[in-house]
């Protein structure tokens, strides 16, 4: 009720709306969706501090992979810095090694950063 109270101040005194006693059904809608947004990124923050780290859950090749890795890299590096730690490291099992966006992120096209 409060958000819609100051949503409604808001509209009043930007002169979308006339009447500073009365909520309307617009008004309503738009706390709904305010007050979902922020329920949805606060179970998603949740998510993220009650989870495990990530780095904890690799079985040790990947482990040992992630920690050989520098912290910023091309994914061309990356791949021989995984092959040459373990024979044979795929393509395709690197390329889903770095998707997994609680441990990296990518800037650009190619480029990784790990998480630190």
């Amino acid at each position: 009720m409060r958000i819609a109270l100051t949503l409604h101040m808001l509209h009043v005194a930007c002169g979308e709306e006339k009447d500073p006693l009365t909520i309307s059904i617009t008004t309503w809608e738009k706390t709904q969706l305010l007050a979902e947004y922020f329920r949805n990124t606060a179970l998603k923050t949740n998510e993220l501090i009650l989870k495990p780290d990530a780095e904890l859950s690799l079985n040790p090749v990947l482990l040992q992979v992630y920690l050989a890795l520098p912290d910023s890299f091309k994914f061309g590096d990356g791949l021989k810095i995984a092959q040459k730690l373990k024979q044979p490291f795929h393509r395709s099992k690197f390329q889903r090694f770095v998707a997994d966006s609680r441990l990296f992120k990518k800037p650009d096209h190619g480029k990784y950063e790990k998480y630190l």
